[in-house]
């Protein structure tokens, strides 16, 4: 009787160690997510003018470009668009100037 309760345990013993083993590199790989790499668009400057025929000409400029990594997706936010004033080397029918930062949630 005393040998079937140890070889019972012995069994058992087993058993309880390949669960453990199998839960244990479940949860590792679990734990370990995959990191996704993306270069993604920040912020550029645009501006409108009116050319000599009287067409409405758009023009995007200074754009610039950042690497984020994260680890399932992203989804892009409501830009910040702040409005800049019209100086320097731009046409003289220049209606409208304006910086746009985009934002970005990552999950």
């Amino acid at each position: 009787m005393g040998k079937k309760i140890k070889a019972w345990a012995a069994v058992l013993m087993i058993l309880v160690l390949c669960v453990t083993m199998v839960t244990a590199a479940y949860a590792q790989e679990e734990i370990t997510p995959y990191a996704y790499r993306e270069t993604l668009l920040v912020s550029y400057e645009e501006y409108w003018f009116v050319d000599g025929s009287g067409e409405d000409i758009y023009v995007r400029q200074a754009e610039v470009y950042r690497e984020y990594q994260f680890p399932n997706g992203y989804r892009e936010l409501a830009p910040i668009i702040e409005q800049l004033p019209i100086t320097g080397d731009y046409p003289a029918e220049t209606t409208k100037r304006q910086r746009v930062t985009k934002r970005y949630e990552f999950y």
